[in-house]
């Protein structure tokens, strides 16, 4: 969900920092550091999926950190998008993953809820996010997804 606040609502964002005319190469950032983080973590799934897991959501955590405090450096936001993509670009993969891991028989009943929870995620994240940038402002969608990603964490 922390993810799906600040995605939906990131051109707001990216006018809130001063950056709206960059949108499309940031969201390019975030594209190559996903398909990279797939990549990676394709290679080292079976060996470490744990690490993976707990890491990626860590450097999610702190990629939100940065761009909640440092929105108005374009050179850091850049980067902390770019971490961003490469934190949350495999998160389905490592959810899947997981619940296939953990559920032997029944893997295609965990598919369907790990899939069921992220389609959810993106309901609610959009929500959350529209009434956050309407009632608070849009800064405070960074605060949310923060204590989301501290809590998973």
């Amino acid at each position: 969900m922390a993810h799906n606040i600040i995605y939906t609502y990131v051109t707001d964002f990216l006018r809130y920092a001063d950056m709206s005319d960059q949108t499309g190469w940031v969201l390019f950032a975030f594209g190559v550091t996903s398909v990279l983080s797939v990549v990676i973590v394709g290679v080292h799934i079976d060996q470490h999926l744990r690490g993976l897991i707990v890491g990626s959501t860590v450097l999610f955590a702190v990629a939100v950190l940065v761009l909640a405090v440092l929105s108005g450096v374009p050179a850091l936001v850049y980067i902390a998008v770019a971490a961003w993509g490469f934190a949350f670009g495999s998160s389905p993969s490592l959810f899947i993953h997981r619940a296939i891991s953990a559920t032997g028989d029944a893997a295609h009943v965990a598919q369907w809820i790990v899939i069921s929870f992220i389609s959810g995620s993106i309901a609610l994240g959009g929500f959350v996010g529209g009434v956050l940038v309407d009632n608070v402002g849009t800064g405070s969608i960074m605060w949310a997804s923060l204590a989301l990603l501290l809590a998973a964490a």
